[in-house]
C-alpha cells in the first residue's frame, strides 16, 4: 500500500521515457475547453449504441440523444460547466458492479462462478470517449514498441509470441529472464491512483486531464 507509487515511479524512472506535455492541436498550451469541442460529444451521444444499462445516475445516451440537438448541447454544457469548477458527480464516482454466470457447465449461485461487469455513468463514459478520441490517441506514439499491447496493429498473441520466444532464448542462453505482465481488466480499477498519474505525467497528458481523472 505505502510504497507502492514511490516503487512504480523509480521504475518509471529507469525503464519509461519521459516526454513533454501534450500541446494543444494548434501547438499551443493544452486548454480543456478549446480541445474539447461539443461536435464531439454529440458524435459519440448520437452513434452510442442500444441496450446498454445505465450507471448509478440513471441517465441513458439513447434517451438524450432521441430528445435532440437542444438536450444533447444542455447536457454537455452541464459536463463541461462541473468540470470547470474541477467538480465531479457523485454518479460518475459510483460503478455499480452486476455478477453474470459464466457460460457452460457452471454453478450460477457460487461467487466464483460468475464474471462481474462494471456499470458506469453514461455521461461520464461519453465524456472520456471525447477525452480519449482527442487526448489520449494523439500519445500513441510516444510509446515503445515493446509496449505492444498499447499500439495500434499489435495484440495478445503478438506479444505472447515475442514473451515466448525471449523466454525460449533466455533458456538457451542460460541468460535471467524478467516478464512484467499487466492484466488491464483489473489494472486500472484497482490500482493506486497515485501511480496511474505518475504513468500519464510520464507520457506527457495534459495536467489538466490528469488532475481531473483523479477526482
Amino acid at each position: 500500500e505505502g510504497p507502492i507509487p514511490e516503487a512504480f515511479e523509480a521504475w518509471c524512472e529507469v525503464f519509461l521515457p519521459e516526454f513533454d506535455e501534450l500541446r494543444g492541436a494548434a501547438g499551443d498550451e493544452w486548454h480543456l475547453e478549446a480541445e474539447l469541442p461539443y461536435e464531439v460529444f454529440r458524435e459519440v451521444v448520437v452513434g452510442s449504441r442500444g441496450k446498454k444499462a445505465v450507471g448509478a445516475g440513471g441517465l441513458s445516451l439513447q434517451m438524450v440523444a432521441a430528445l435532440g440537438e437542444e438536450a444533447i448541447r444542455a447536457l454537455w454544457e452541464a459536463i463541461l460547466a462541473d468540470l470547470r469548477e474541477e467538480r465531479v458527480p457523485e454518479t460518475w464516482k459510483k460503478v455499480l458492479y452486476v455478477l453474470l454466470p459464466k457460460g457452460g457447465a457452471n454453478n450460477p449461485d457460487l461467487t466464483s462462478q460468475r464474471r462481474e461487469i462494471a456499470l458506469m455513468a453514461q455521461d461520464l463514459k461519453a465524456f472520456l470517449q471525447v477525452v480519449r478520441r482527442l487526448a489520449y490517441r494523439r500519445l500513441t506514439g510516444r510509446l515503445l514498441m515493446h509496449q505492444m499491447g498499447f499500439l495500434a496493429g499489435y495484440d495478445c498473441v503478438d506479444v505472447a509470441l515475442a514473451c515466448q520466444i525471449s523466454i525460449q532464448q533466455a533458456v538457451r542462453l542460460g541468460a535471467p529472464v524478467w516478464v512484467l505482465y499487466i492484466d488491464l481488466a483489473t489494472m486500472f480499477p484497482r490500482m493506486d491512483r497515485r501511480a496511474l498519474s505518475i504513468a500519464e505525467a510520464c507520457i506527457g497528458l495534459p495536467a489538466e486531464v490528469i488532475r481531473l481523472v483523479g477526482l
